[in-house]
């Protein structure tokens, strides 16, 4: 797995079952621990800063240890 910290900007969403930021032609990053946002948080535009971890069997990337606002 490759980690790097990300700082990256994009929508809240829960999509099967699991947390969210969707990044428009960037691509869809699970944020780690997290079931799903509160109501008052989905579909809002947030910012994530975390530990960007890249599962390099299956592409998919997690945000470990985020740090999430509300923009």
């Amino acid at each position: 797995m490759t980690r790097k910290v990300i700082n990256i900007t994009g929508n809240a969403r829960n999509v099967e079952g699991k947390a969210v930021l969707e990044a428009e032609k960037i691509g869809t990053y699970f944020i780690a621990d997290m079931q799903q946002w509160d109501k008052e948080w989905e579909n809002q535009l947030i910012k994530v800063i975390g530990d960007l971890e890249v599962n390099e069997k299956n592409k998919s990337m997690h945000i470990k240890h985020p740090v999430v606002q509300r923009l």
